[in-house]
């Protein structure tokens, strides 16, 4: 009779339990911020060979895509850390929009320092702004260990002899540690610095223009007030633009388009046009008013993203 009269009291202590566990698990997640951090955090491994024929070899080496998921230029500074949790060495990596290179971790640090690597260590990659744009999150990368017999004097490992490949996730440094990307440079400030080694550079877009419309602080397009309809056209390429047309086409109440075509004078990199004020015509708002913002309308501006010149938005009625 005991052990059946306790039953309930035990199910109940133990729901009680899991829930403080669950409520303490929620709790720790939500004050942790990892999945807002500016700060990505990799792993690597250069563990060296013997020699041959007097140079030297590596059986494992790292390599790290680095991509860039966003729709505008972005710099990404890469410090090198040893097991003793000293920064040896930093780098920067350019990356147009949605592009991808892949960096040779251990060619990269003898390179910079000048001085073998590390068996292993960790990397810290830390996004910085775009160039008087707004903040970029889109710079991911992965972790890819190649085991085999490579040359150190060739950061491809597939020029060497290829025995296994084992690839992982970087993760974020959680925010109460890492609070902003400046804390990455900041880091690094007095370890030496160089340029990186790719095994893979996509950014065959470097040295053009990139014109796009611009949203509002939130992200929207519309951006009206009672004076009329404002249009921004911004460079976000990394080469200054030459003097372009730009259109914003609504629709009326019977679905006719009517288009205004404004001159977008040239732009440095980062910079941005203005237009204001357009009018919104009549009939517009049925009950929304539907438009379509195109940069570099007639297409007289070669650059390194023609996607992106066009948006679709509404304003509500």
């Amino acid at each position: 009779m005991l052990l059946t009269n306790s039953r309930p009291v035990l199910m109940a202590a133990m729901l009680l339990t899991a829930a403080a566990y669950a409520t303490t698990a929620t709790a720790q997640f939500q004050t942790t911020g990892a999945d807002v951090s500016p700060v990505l955090s990799c792993f690597y491994e250069c563990k060296p060979g013997p020699q041959i024929q007097g140079q030297n070899t590596y059986r494992q080496v790292t390599t790290l895509p680095i991509a860039n998921n966003g729709e505008v230029f972005e710099s990404v500074e890469v410090n090198f850390i040893d097991g003793n949790s000293n920064v040896i060495a930093t780098t920067r990596i350019d990356l147009d929009a949605r592009d991808v290179d892949e960096m040779a971790v251990c060619n990269t640090i003898e390179s910079i320092t000048g001085s073998a690597p590390p068996r292993s260590g960790l990397i810290h990659i830390g996004n910085v702004s775009a160039p008087g744009l707004q903040e970029v999150s889109g710079v991911y990368s992965w972790i890819k260990n190649v085991n085999g017999k490579f040359f150190a004097d060739r950061p491809e490992p597939y020029e060497g002899r290829v025995t296994g490949i084992a690839k992982s996730e970087c993760t974020y440094v959680a925010s109460p540690e890492v609070k902003e990307a400046s804390a990455v440079p900041i880091d690094g400030a007095q370890a030496p610095s160089g340029p990186p080694i790719l095994v893979e550079d996509t950014s065959d877009d470097s040295g053009q223009a990139d014109l796009r419309p611009l949203p509002d602080a939130n992200g929207y397009y519309c951006r009206r007030d009672p004076a009329g309809f404002t249009v921004e056209i911004g460079n976000v390429g990394i080469a200054a633009s030459s003097p372009t047309s730009s259109r914003v086409t609504f629709t009326d109440g019977t679905g006719a388009p009517i288009t205004t075509t404004f001159s977008t004078p040239a732009l440095v990199p980062g910079g941005s046009w203005i237009e204001f004020p357009i009018s919104i015509p009549s009939g517009c708002f049925a009950p929304n008013c539907h438009f379509e913002i195109e940069a570099d309308s007639i297409f007289n501006e070669a650059e390194s993203d023609e996607v992106n010149n066009l948006v679709n938005d509404f304003c509500l009625g």
